[in-house]
């Protein structure tokens, strides 16, 4: 195999079974605001600590290195907690104080055998070059010049000592601006001065992390702006202890790592579901009518108009949207088309539950009719009782209740970070308009006398390739995010798959599939290990839920098959690892010709002899690209 796969998350409610007797992490383990304290985290991450047995049995563990240059041991407890609600179980090293390099190019034995998932690189910018905070007044242009390049030669040559002997993603932050820039209202007035630099310094650190692979800016820069320079940096513990940061700024700098975490191992969140009344306008629409609700340019119908604003963007920027409300359905379409201050149209919502049944069963209706699992909704809505409804009844759903104050709204769903990723593909951008083609499907299927019928007329072509450099990103995205179709359910990173790529040994096939109605885009994922000449193992194969139902997955696994035997391969295995979400995997290799080699506990491996004859591709599927892997 190509890695090691990280065991599965421990379902929803055995988690809460575990947590329930430690109130402060059931708290932590809810809360995605500002409300969380520092002490708060504290507190949690004592009861963590204490739980860790369990915890450790039912999590995957993600190993951290923190290499820095400043005092950030204090950070832990909100870096544990944030790793949790990411389903990860953090296990935490630090590096000697102020050796960066040094741990980077010669790591100890104790750094080597901990093995790291996850390395982040902290450096505060007085600790990396002095003159550019303490006597910047004093420096030439061509002396500032000097010094940030120094600045960019130093955390370039830390990226390569790490990347010679770790895979590990690398988080690097950049520079908060400065607070007083030596030159007062000056500095504002030319490009050259203190806070220029620094940017110039932060654009630098940007592009250089780009051109390697899993290397990522957390942006301190955004974070101390957020939170405001006076509420994140301690100038008396600075000087006292080398620790810049007060708890509020290493509560904010903890939270923006949890956002790495969650992208990197964690399963980011793909549709958000909303309530209407008093969440997506104020006021209620059945007792205030359409001019009576509170949505428009001036105080508070403005902030749920800048609200909306935010739900859109999210939308467009592949997260599915959704509606879960009590109300009369003709109702709240006709406040969706017709309100003159509304951002959100109906054709920006995949599908909607509105009715009076319980919003336990409107839940459930969603999930079911967008094919994906529970623990993939996250609800928003301002009613306690629905929201701790929903987390007795449904655990696996990610629960928000909106701030108290309409003025609180803007900008305060993005910042929870559920929907992060690290990487945005054309398919992000059309994934609403592909749900609703699934709905044009369902009305062909419903008219075609059989499935056979029906599968025939879509008309569907399957082209399978090596991942050009542009899709490698939805690649990575897709073994990050695929659930319900994944026979390994193994995480990669754009890195980690670009590698795969260059190696000889390994062969990665994405999927790409259109029919009549629309282009589903790139939809499946295949990555084959060869242990030698005669032997290939599927280590991966995947494919996105909307597009199954097709045949696409036989073809896939049976193009392989022809593929691998043109290259010499005799022997094809494949192995099941299932989860709570794959089941419908579980005869996917016998149904397509492989025979039970051997059981492990509830995982499974499969061998197909390539020198029997082979299934055919299913017959209305066309294949437009098939020279593949014979072409490798």
């Amino acid at each position: 195999m190509v890695t090691t796969a990280p065991s599965s998350v421990a379902s929803a409610d055995g988690l809460r079974e575990i947590l329930k007797n430690a109130p402060a992490l059931v708290e932590a383990f809810d809360t995605y605001d500002e409300r969380l304290s520092y002490m708060g985290y504290v507190t949690a991450a004592g009861e963590l600590k204490r739980k860790a047995g369990e915890l450790k049995s039912v999590l995957p563990t993600c190993r951290i290195l923190i290499l820095r240059n400043f005092t950030i041991e204090p950070i832990t407890p909100v870096l544990s907690v944030e790793a949790l609600r990411c389903g990860q179980f953090a296990e935490i090293m630090l590096g000697d104080f102020d050796s960066i390099l040094a741990d980077a190019s010669r790591p100890s034995a104790r750094i080597q055998d901990f093995k790291p998932d996850l390395v982040v690189v902290a450096q505060w910018l007085p600790t990396v070059n002095p003159p550019l905070v303490e006597r910047f007044v004093s420096l030439s242009r061509e002396e500032v010049r000097q010094e940030l390049s120094r600045v960019r030669q130093a955390n370039a040559a830390i990226l390569q000592a790490l990347r010679a002997w770790s895979d590990a993603p690398i988080l690097v932050n950049n520079f908060p601006l400065p607070s007083h820039p030596t030159l007062g209202a000056l500095d504002a007035q030319s490009p050259g001065h203190e806070v220029h630099a620094v940017l110039q310094l932060n654009a630098d650190l940007m592009a250089d992390c780009a051109e390697l692979r899993d290397v990522y800016v957390v942006d301190l820069m955004r974070v101390v702006a957020r939170i405001g320079s006076e509420h994140v940096i301690d100038q008396r513990y600075w000087h006292v202890a080398a620790a810049p940061l007060t708890r509020d700024g290493l509560r904010g700098l903890g939270r923006e790592y949890g956002r790495y975490i969650r992208a990197l191992r964690g399963s980011p969140k793909k549709c958000l579901v909303v309530d209407c009344d008093n969440t997506l306008w104020g006021g209620i629409l059945g007792e205030d009518g359409l001019s009576g609700i509170q949505l428009g340019t001036s105080y508070p119908g403005a902030c749920f108009r800048a609200f909306q604003q935010d739900i859109l963007n999210l939308q467009q920027r592949g997260i599915l949207l959704a509606i879960a409300s009590k109300n009369n359905e003709e109702d709240v379409l006709h406040a969706l088309r017709e309100h003159p201050d509304g951002v959100l149209r109906e054709e920006h919502f995949a599908t909607w539950a509105i009715s009076w049944q319980d919003k336990v069963t409107q839940l459930r209706d969603i999930a079911a009719d967008l094919n994906i699992g529970l623990d993939s909704l996250v609800f928003v809505d301002d009613n306690p009782f629905e929201i701790n409804l929903i987390r007795q009844k449904l655990p696996e759903v990610t629960v928000l209740q909106v701030p108290s104050s309409p003025a609180l709204l803007q900008g305060w769903l993005p910042e929870t970070g559920l929907f992060d990723s690290l990487t945005f593909s054309s398919e992000d951008r059309q994934r609403t308009d592909m749900y609703r083609t699934a709905r044009e499907r369902e009305h062909l299927a419903a008219s075609a006398a059989d499935i056979s019928e029906y599968l025939s007329q879509l008309g569907i072509e399957a082209d399978i390739d090596q991942p050009s450099k542009l899709e490698i990103a939805r690649v990575a995205q897709l073994t990050q995010k695929t659930n319900q179709f994944n026979l390994t359910t193994r995480r990669y990173t754009e890195g980690q798959i670009d590698t795969f790529i260059s190696r000889d040994d390994v062969d990665v096939l994405r999927l790409r599939v259109r029919d009549k109605i629309s282009d589903l885009g790139l939809v499946g994922v295949a990555i084959l290990a060869w242990r030698d000449a005669a032997t290939v193992e599927v280590d991966s194969l995947l494919l996105s839920c909307r597009a199954l139902g097709r045949g696409v997955e036989d073809a896939f696994i049976r193009h392989v098959a022809h593929g691998v035997r043109q290259r010499g391969a005799e022997i094809l295995i494949g192995r099941f690892l299932p989860t709570a979400k794959n089941a419908q995997c579980v005869d996917y290799y016998p149904r397509n010709g492989f025979q039970l080699e051997h059981e492990s506990g509830s995982e499974t491996t499969w061998c197909l002899r390539l020198d029997n004859e082979l299934l055919a591709l299913p017959e209305w599927i066309s294949l437009t690209h098939d020279a593949l892997i014979a072409s490798q």
